[in-house]
């Protein structure tokens, strides 16, 4: 896949992004859900498009490390 660096205000719901899970520690390629606002600023909610289930972490955007743009077959 062809990956950058994203601008985190154009980011919205149907993107792809790449994210390290604060859970796992593992870097996770999902799609947005929403993006949404709380206290403590800017989030997403994410799933996978084979997942039954959102991810269950609110993920912010300092751990967001890119946006998929586009495929390569």
């Amino acid at each position: 896949g062809i990956e950058i660096i994203p601008e985190f205000t154009s980011l919205k719901p149907g993107d792809i992004i790449a994210y390290e899970s604060q859970l796992t520690k593992d870097l996770i390629v999902h799609r947005i859900l929403e993006k949404k606002q709380d206290q403590e600023g800017m989030f997403f909610r994410l799933k996978g498009d084979n997942n039954t289930r959102v991810d269950p972490e609110k993920v912010r955007c300092v751990q967001v490390k890119y946006q998929l743009i586009g495929i390569l077959y």
